[in-house]
């Protein structure tokens, strides 16, 4: 085991700027200093430089056996980690391999030239399709078998070009074009430093088979989980009666389907235990598992359809979740990952980061993790964001108080903030129709340019519009959107985008189960207020921080943080650390920003 200085002194050689944030370094110092087996939460704001931080001191402080694995929420995640492999890649006297690991459905060589629209394959029926037809990519049905760590260290080389997803992809498939894609992939993981996937893999019983294609033990792995506050989500699998007649018509009647129709209808809280012993439940989920009797493709049409695989991830969560009845499904509940995050005890080192973890204690208790080191580390201060949110009557997106009225007075305040704004105005609106409803008005009204996002919007097309423009734009974002979360305005390192307006808040409707859910949670939390506000405050706070991510991205931005709605008053109750001044008077809220961004670059000064 290297000792603390060790890692600091190879960190140092790794890392490819000249001088580390104090943020930085406090992480590189946690993470050089942590005990076998220790479990490490960082909470850092968007932009902080966790990723470059943490991968940087993780290779430093790994022994030669040991292998580091990136879980990411999504594919287009695990690119951000590519790019600061490649920042590292040149300091390393023997560079560290990398190999993001892609699903089938990504690295099917025959949906890649198929229309996947006309064949109406789910993702995860894909593995169906692997087993049951006679595809002539496959190791099973090749003379040569895939040697995808041959090709590794050229793909790691090419990727140093274009540190991405897609292009990784793009470089596997022309490897080989005889072969399977996703098992010359497979084949490349037990020569690889680091692996990047997604969060599925992180699960059981998929994380043991990653572990076995890596020929790898547990405690020989070091866990980078990132954007963690994601696995505190409540995750829910329903079922209603016409799912189970469904099932029923394949496979015949069944006690475990005769039970589940009787619960529906009733409004419970249940064990699984409580419904039938574990062997009934097992007997169930073995009918619908794929073996060597399902070749003919009436099977696979039936069990690569939505009913199926949607019962089949019901039936997965019977081990980590609660089942719930009401009047009109039956659903497994998770709500904390607790009880399958004891599954990664005995790896050498778990770190979970995120920009919005935040509370910390209150995340620890979600992951159940009493001894976990906790680092909150929020590097974005007074100096560089300013917050505030406005009491007024005509300012909120509560549903019963839309109308006219409302939706004028809220564009006057959005346009009111806009002149005040050196750069672009980000306004994130809590729904779509929410922000059509906005739009009719504002447009009325507006000198400003506005860009409007909606389903088919890719970033890059706004990246690439509003990048050079020296007029400020109103861009119209979703709450949890492709804009408010991902996008990123820069020009020469400053973020382009300086005000961030929430028209309202987003709220989420309470669900029939939710005094069950909190009930769950109570359990987990220990604290009745905690329990109650979960599901509808923390989201809030990880929405507003990631937002808040685009207005500031480097050390020398600034950004204004408006809540036009009074029940942000909740947010200051829940967590007092998130500090926000409350306006009752709007041109004093006006005048205080304005003096903020007193002498702050203007989008014409940037692009001069």
């Amino acid at each position: 085991m290297k000792t603390t200085s060790q890692v600091i002194t190879e960190y140092n050689s790794l890392f490819p700027y000249q001088s580390p944030s104090t943020s930085q370094f406090r992480m590189m110092e946690e993470i050089a200093s942590a005990e076998p087996k220790s479990k490490i939460m960082i909470h850092n704001s968007t932009g902080a430089g966790k990723t470059i931080a943490v991968l940087s001191a993780t290779l430093a402080k790994k022994a030669p056996h040991q292998k580091i694995v990136v879980f990411c929420r999504t594919i287009s995640q695990l690119s951000s980690f590519l790019r600061e492999w490649r920042a590292i890649y040149h300091k390393k006297k023997n560079p560290p391999l990398i190999v993001p690991f892609l699903g089938k459905y990504k690295m099917c060589r025959i949906l890649a030239n198929t229309s996947q629209k006309s064949m109406h394959i789910a993702p995860e029926a894909v593995g169906f399709l692997c087993h049951l037809l006679p595809c002539n990519f496959h190791p099973s049905r090749t003379i040569e078998k895939p040697q995808g760590e041959r090709y590794l260290h050229t793909i790691n080389l090419k990727l140093l070009k274009d540190p991405n997803t897609e292009y990784f992809k793009h470089q596997v498939f022309n490897s080989k074009k005889n072969q399977c894609p996703y098992y010359i992939q497979h084949s490349m993981l037990k020569a690889a430093d680091i692996v990047l996937t997604t969060y599925p893999y992180i699960l059981e019983p998929l994380f043991s088979y990653l572990l076995n294609s890596m020929n790898l033990s547990l405690d020989d792995t070091i866990i980078i989980v990132d954007e963690a506050h994601n696995l505190a989500n409540t995750v829910r699998e329903s079922l209603t009666l016409n799912d189970i007649e469904f099932i029923e018509e394949f496979i015949g009647n069944h006690v475990l389907l005769n039970t589940l129709k009787k619960i529906i209808g009733h409004i419970d809280l249940l064990s699984t235990d409580e419904v039938a012993p574990e062997y009934v439940w097992d007997e169930l989920s073995s009918m619908l598992d794929v073996d060597d009797r399902f070749t003919d493709p009436e099977t696979f049409t039936y069990l690569s359809s939505e009913p199926v695989l949607q019962f089949n991830r019901f039936l997965k969560m019977r081990n980590t979740g609660y089942l719930i009845s009401n009047r009109s499904e039956i659903a497994f509940v998770r709500v904390s990952p607790a009880k399958w995050l004891k599954n990664l005890d005995d790896a050498a080192l778990q770190i979970f980061m995120s920009g919005t973890l935040r509370p910390l204690k209150t995340f620890q208790k979600i992951f159940g993790f009493r001894k976990a080191r906790l680092l909150d580390l929020e590097e974005i201060d007074n100096t560089q964001m300013f917050k505030g949110f406005v009491v007024n009557s005509g300012l909120t997106s509560k549903y019963e108080r839309r109308n006219p009225y409302l939706y004028t007075t809220m564009s006057r305040a959005i346009l009111r903030l806009a002149e005040v704004s050196p750069r672009h105005i980000m306004v994130v609106c809590p729904s779509y129709s929410f922000q059509e409803d906005l739009f009719v008005y504002l447009n009325k009204i507006s000198k400003i340019p506005i860009v409007k996002e909606d389903r088919s919007t890719q970033i890059s097309e706004i990246q690439n519009s509003l990048r050079f423009r020296k007029k400020k734009h109103l861009i119209l974002a979703i709450s949890s959107g492709k804009l408010s979360e991902g996008i990123q305005l820069v020009q020469h390192g400053n973020s382009l985008i300086s005000t961030l307006i929430f028209a309202g808040l987003p709220f989420a409707t309470p669900s029939p189960d939710q005094k069950f859910i909190s009930q769950l949670l109570l359990n987990v939390l220990e604290n009745h207020m905690l329990a109650t506000n979960f599901e509808q405050v923390i989201p809030l706070f990880q929405l507003i921080s990631q937002a808040i991510g685009r207005t500031v991205r480097s050390s020398v931005d600034k950004g204004a943080l408006v809540i036009l709605d009074f029940r942000a008053e909740l947010l200051r109750g829940f967590d007092k650390s998130f500090e926000i001044k409350k306006f009752t008077n709007f041109e004093r809220l006006i005048g205080e920003i304005d003096n903020f961004f007193s002498g702050y670059d203007t989008l014409e000064e940037l692009n001069s």
